[in-house]
This record gives C-alpha cells, sequence and structure tokens, in this order.
C-alpha cells in the first residue's frame, strides 16, 4: 500500500472512530465527539493488517485548560492538523481542550497507529513536537505580567520560542517543570543567559534585538517556564532617612524655613519639574490666603502621557507661621499598579505608599475609615491617604500631611 494511500486510511479510520461514538451518543457530530479511551483496537485488512496500538495514560484530556493545552494547539495548527476539513474551522490556540482540538488529536493518532481517543498520552504529546519544526511566538497580553509558556523537547531536538514585546523590560524566567535548561538568545543566536533546571533569572533586555528562548533538554520530557515581564527600574534615588510622616518628612518638619527645606530636598532628589514660585492669593484656580509657593518632583516618570506614577508636591506657605516654611506634602500616583520598588522607598515607617494594597493598609493602621462614602480618602498614621480600585485591587494612590494657605490638595 502506498503512503498515501496508508495516510489516508488512517484518518478514515480517525474519522470512523469518531462517528461512532456520535451515533451512540445520539447522533452528535464528528467534529465535537470522540471514542472514549476504553475503545477495543480497530484493524482492516484492505490488502494487509494495520493494527491501532492503545495509549497510555492520557497526559491531557478533554475539558483541560492552561499553558500545555495552547502547547498542544500549537503543534496540531504546526503539523497541519489546525482544521478537520478543507471548509472546516479553524482551530486557535486559546488553551481550552475542547471537542475541535480533541478531534484533531485523533487524526493525529491514527497517524500514528494509535487508537484516536483524542486525549493524546505523553508519547503523543511529545511527537507532535518533534513533527513541528517552527518557533512557536509569545506574546504577552499587557506590557507587564507573567505567563506559562509549555511544552515538549528532545535530546538534538530543541525547542525555540520567539518572544514578543520583551525589549526594553525587565524579563524573569522560572523553569517550573521538568529537567530542561532553557537559553535566552538574541535573534542571531547570541546567547544572553542560561537557566538550568529548576532555576531563574531576571534582568533587563536591551532595545535594538530581538529575543528568543532555546528550551533544551537531556531526555525527553515535557516542561513548563513561567516568565515574568515588567517595567524596568526608573527610580535610583536614596532617600535615606527621608520618609512620609504627619509632620513633614522625618528629617524635615512642617515650620521649617522654606528655602532650607528646598535645598535640602533638590540634593536627594534633584532639581524639581515645577516651581511656581512665591504668589499671594489665587493660584492655579485654588482659592489661596496669605503667601504660597508649590513645588513638584516627579519621582518616576510614565512611560507616555501625564500619568505619573509617583509624584511629591511639596507646599509652602506663610499663614499658620508667620514666616515662608514648609506646610504640607503629597505623594500621589496617576497609575498605582506601575509603581516600581524605587518609588516605593519613600514610605511610611510602617512601609505604606504609593501602590500598596488595601490589605496592606489595613495591616498597620486597620481597615480605612473613609472620610466619606465617596471620596476615597481615609486617615493612616495621622496622614489622608486615597484608596482606590485600580485594575482587579484596591490601592493607595494618594498620601498626604499638613496644610498649607490654600483650599484642598494640589
Amino acid at each position: 500500500m502506498s503512503g498515501g494511500r496508508r495516510r489516508a486510511l488512517l484518518l478514515t479510520l480517525a474519522l470512523a472512530g469518531v462517528s461512532a461514538a456520535a451515533a451512540c451518543s445520539g447522533g452528535e457530530s464528528a467534529t465535537t465527539t470522540v471514542p472514549t479511551t476504553t475503545a477495543p483496537p480497530i484493524t482492516t485488512t484492505t490488502s494487509g493488517r494495520i493494527v491501532l496500538e492503545p495509549n497510555d495514560t492520557p497526559f491531557l484530556r478533554r475539558g483541560d485548560q492552561g499553558a500545555y493545552v495552547e502547547a498542544l494547539q500549537s503543534y496540531l495548527i504546526c503539523t497541519g492538523h489546525g482544521q478537520s476539513t478543507p471548509d472546516g474551522p479553524v482551530m486557535t490556540v486559546d488553551g481550552r481542550f475542547g471537542p475541535m482540538t480533541a478531534t484533531a488529536v485523533a487524526w493525529y493518532q491514527a497517524e500514528l497507529r494509535r487508537i484516536p481517543t483524542g486525549d493524546p498520552d505523553a508519547a503523543t504529546f511529545a511527537q507532535m513536537a518533534r513533527d513541528c519544526d517552527e518557533p512557536r511566538l509569545t506574546s504577552f497580553p499587557a506590557r507587564q505580567g507573567t505567563i506559562r509558556v509549555a511544552g515538549a523537547v528532545a535530546p538534538g531536538d530543541d525547542e525555540v520560542i520567539e518572544l514578543e514585546g520583551v525589549q526594553g523590560r525587565v524579563l524573569s524566567i522560572v523553569v517550573a517543570e521538568g529537567e530542561v535548561q532553557v537559553g535566552l538568545e538574541q535573534a542571531d543566536g547570541t546567547r544572553v543567559q542560561q537557566v538550568t533546571p529548576r532555576g531563574g533569572w531576571s534582568g533587563k533586555l536591551p532595545t535594538g534585538s530581538d529575543y528568543r528562548l532555546r528550551v533544551t533538554a537531556a531526555d525527553v520530557t515535557a516542561y513548563a517556564v513561567d516568565l515574568g515581564l515588567a517595567r524596568p527600574r526608573y527610580v535610583n534615588i536614596d532617600f535615606g532617612r527621608m520618609r512620609l510622616a504627619p509632620d513633614g518628612f522625618g528629617i524635615l518638619s512642617f515650620g521649617d524655613d522654606a528655602e532650607r527645606v528646598i535645598t535640602r530636598l533638590q540634593s536627594i532628589l534633584g532639581n524639581p519639574a515645577e516651581d511656581t514660585g512665591w504668589a499671594t492669593g489665587d493660584a492655579a484656580e485654588r482659592t489661596c490666603r496669605g503667601s504660597n509657593r508649590h513645588v513638584t518632583w516627579i519621582i518616576q516618570p510614565a512611560e507616555s502621557g501625564g500619568q505619573h506614577p509617583a509624584v511629591l508636591y511639596v507646599h509652602f506657605s506663610d499663614v499658620d507661621t508667620g514666616s515662608r516654611s514648609l506646610a504640607e506634602f503629597a505623594y500621589v500616583s496617576g497609575d498605582p499598579q506601575a509603581v516600581d520598588a524605587g518609588a516605593m522607598d519613600l514610605a511610611t515607617a510602617e512601609g505604606i505608599t504609593l501602590g500598596r494594597t488595601v490589605a496592606e493598609f489595613a495591616t498597620v493602621y486597620g481597615q480605612p475609615n473613609f472620610r466619606d462614602g465617596t471620596s476615597g480618602l481615609a486617615y493612616g498614621g495621622g496622614m489622608l491617604m486615597g484608596i482606590d480600585a485600580f485594575g482587579d485591587q484596591d490601592l493607595v494612590w494618594f498620601v498626604g500631611a499638613g496644610e498649607d494657605g490654600c483650599d484642598g490638595y494640589e
């Protein structure tokens, strides 16, 4: 029998098994049901005898979800099994093991002369990986976060995973499952880092090159690798003993001479992004009494736009003391989810600052007692703190204390 006729026969057997199971279950179509693992071996005698071998315990089953299912679907598409029929729907890599994936697995099993159950064992999963000779593409759904990539690898048959959107970011690699080594490479093959089994690595990737992973192993094995992507560390400020406190910054207190405070803050934070200078009366649509001055430091800038993750506003006034002195501060975030560890170093003595969760706030200060029902402003440690929902978490976006001669905070 020619190779083409034999392959066609095996595929026919796979669909025949699927159709038989559909008939037993009430006529469900061949694209939605495949036979169970208890089906007997199927044989034929068309000019020779073909015996379909039984499978081992399924490595994946219908209903499973996750990274291994994504790999399975990628291998099926790569090997030309992404459609049940030439005009049928095209499989997508969604990580959900449904009827279409099961049907495609059954076809593949028949080609391997295995009973087309639709639930691949470890050997079938590994063979799919070997039959796919194309790199896989991994994209992060957001500019930061963690995803899991899984697959199978064999000696002398590396698996290459191209990474999209990692340039200029902080990438972390952790081998979560499998005795594999993961090499981080530039697109030209230059090795950047090698991660050993159960090991990990984290570092910032320069721009100017594309990156990929090369997974190798001494034995045939399935594996899972966790990849994390984060914003690079923008903040490199030694705040020293400076902290957010009810009476100022620890090293500087409300009532201290304005010029001395500004000079000291410049020595720590650098030149301010904005300085209004001294003004009397109304300023920037705020009702003000006496003379006031507002100085702004951008601690962590946004990648684009004006929603900076960390901005420090420092206000000076002569209203209460009769002399120009430090009167108020507000540490504010336009994007609390993006505050990096460096910006978090400017915190209260208890470690509460921008980007911290409401649970962390409650651990230190108790459940927040909001000033009113809508503002999201609560008192903690003698300071006023803003807490609001960002994504799926309630985060601190504001820490402030003191009072200058103008209404409200900046």
